[in-house]
């Protein structure tokens, strides 16, 4: 009952997960009564002919889905969404090619990526809620006014609806699964740490509490900004690219595998980049004086010794990380080298 399990958990995945237990089981009671109605002769053929008549998981878990009151209707909603993926796409592109002219015009290059994109970004949000919102009235007067509008709108959808084939469904591989959620997590905070660390940080180094005011101690060595922050942008730059591919994808593949691997190895020339234009951090009397720190010899000694601890801490942990980017590289590649290209199919380990 391969089939009618892929067809039970393809319905499920579209429902709220409150309601995914109870309606499986109803649905594989109800299911299994109709196949055994058919008696000795319920093969894999059968199976297939009761659940085409059925219905296709997008059309059965619908019929379970509560109905609220809204402003765009079922009829209207698949091609509202494609059309706000298509503006969204669009204005994102157009703001990332904004950024990047930003960076180039603005004359300081990678230096000036946070302030250049806290200067832009809320631009971007006003502008995207503006085509976003201008969508969506168009759609809600359609609702109102023209609901026979989404005939046309929704021919394409009807005719997948009438051809789908249960034979088609992917196999339940949980190892496959993307967990949307966490990717957006990602992305969000990557660009919080990446704007954070080049308009904080960039400019006022370590910033501390000192006596109720935060204060910056500028401690941080002269290749950081030169070296170091450009090397961070590449990664959380391409990490972030590799997560709205992955946010595209229903499921692991191949290609994204050997993506990530790419990925992954940038990460590792990056960090052994950085490695090589260590320190981190170092303490120039000068630079503490001109920012209002003036410690005496002892304390001077003493900031030494913890920016040297600080800096051999940050060594071994970057050569450790940097060992398991190579081993988590050298397992994608002999899970994927040894599993045929026909087995694309088939589950890859995570």
């Amino acid at each position: 009952m391969d089939l009618l399990e892929r067809y039970l958990f393809a319905v499920s995945q579209q429902l709220p997960r409150n309601m995914r237990e109870d309606v499986t089981a109803e649905l594989r009671s109800l299911l299994l009564d109709m196949i055994e109605n058919k008696g000795d002769v319920a093969d894999d053929t059968a199976v297939v002919a009761i659940l085409q008549e059925f219905g296709s998981p997008d059309a059965v878990a619908a019929s379970y889905r509560p109905q609220p009151q809204y402003l765009i209707g079922p009829d209207f909603y698949p091609g509202y969404l494609k059309i706000v993926q298509i503006v969204t796409g669009a204005m994102s592109i157009a703001f990332f090619v904004l950024f990047i002219l930003s960076l180039i015009n603005g004359g300081r290059g990678w230096l000036a990526l946070g302030q250049t994109f806290i200067d832009i970004f809320p631009s971007y949000i006003s502008t995207l809620l503006t085509g976003v919102g201008m969508v969506t009235i168009i759609f809600a007067l359609l609702e109102r006014y023209a609901p026979d509008t989404a005939v046309s709108l929704n021919a394409e959808l009807a005719t997948e609806e009438a051809e789908w084939d249960p034979r088609q469904l992917p196999a339940i591989s949980p190892d496959r699964q993307i967990d949307r959620f966490e990717l957006i997590t990602e992305i969000i905070f990557t660009f919080l740490a990446m704007v954070f660390v080049n308009s904080i940080v960039r400019q006022y180094g370590v910033v501390i509490l000192d006596d109720g005011t935060w204060r910056p101690l500028p401690i941080l060595a002269e290749g950081f900004n030169a070296v170091i922050l450009p090397l961070l942008n590449i990664v959380w730059i391409s990490e972030i690219l590799f997560n709205l591919y992955l946010l595209r994808q229903k499921e692991w593949t191949r290609p994204a595998r050997w993506l990530e691997i790419a990925v992954l190895s940038l990460d590792v020339a990056v960090v052994g980049l950085i490695i090589a234009n260590l320190p981190f951090v170092e303490l120039n009397e000068a630079l503490l004086s001109a920012a209002g720190w003036s410690p005496d010899a002892s304390q001077f000694e003493e900031f030494t010794t913890l920016v040297d601890l600080f800096n051999q801490g940050l060594w071994i942990g970057l050569v450790v990380y940097a060992a398991w980017l190579v081993f988590l590289i050298g397992k994608r590649l002999f899970t994927l080298l040894r599993q045929p290209e026909a087995g694309a199919s088939t589950a890859i380990l995570t």
